[in-house]
């Protein structure tokens, strides 16, 4: 009878014993099941605010393409010329900064439409041609000139300010006159 209570007490002890190494087994996926979903997560993330980011440029230089190809009148250049747009250009979820895109560098809070289509109807319509419709006393559109040439507060995103200097050619200000 000794015999069989042996028997049954070594069959408990190695139900007992799978069972706990089942528990450790099961433990080591779940871990690893979670790194990689943390892991794809991430990956996940960073692609979707790259293309909601890449969907947002977009979507502004198609509506400031627009505006340039409805250009029929001075109305419409002159709405073509002093619509801007703020975009978080790279992507860090905040407007304001610094951006080169191109030969052009801007901030985010204030990117004109001639800067993102600048070749506005093979380059009729460029920056240097809107600062001087804008800067019309004609057009009644002072106050629009005076907010791109001075910028907004928003605006000191850090633009090279020394328009003679050689690092500030592709400051668009410079390159069009909107410094003075």
């Amino acid at each position: 009878m000794n015999f069989l209570k042996s028997r049954k007490a070594e069959k408990e002890l190695q139900m007992i014993f799978g069972l706990f190494i089942l528990l450790i087994i099961s433990l080591v996926v779940l871990s690893l099941f979670f790194k990689f979903t943390e892991k794809s997560s991430g990956k996940l993330e960073g692609a979707s605010t790259e293309y909601f980011t890449k969907a947002e440029k977009e979507k502004a230089i198609q509506a400031c393409q627009v505006l340039c190809d409805g250009i029929l009148d001075d109305n419409t250049l002159i709405e073509f010329c002093k619509k801007t747009q703020a975009i978080d250009w790279n992507g860090d979820k905040t407007l304001g900064g610094k951006v080169s895109w191109g030969k052009w560098e801007f901030c985010e809070d204030t990117i004109p439409c001639f800067v993102l289509v600048d070749n506005c109807q093979q380059g009729k319509y460029d920056g240097i041609y809107c600062k001087e419709i804008l800067s019309n006393p004609d057009y009644n559109s002072q106050a629009t000139y005076a907010k791109l040439a001075a910028g907004t507060a928003a605006d000191k995103c850090g633009l090279c300010s020394d328009c003679s200097s050689l690092d500030c050619a592709a400051n668009w200000r410079c390159k069009f006159g909107y410094h003075e």
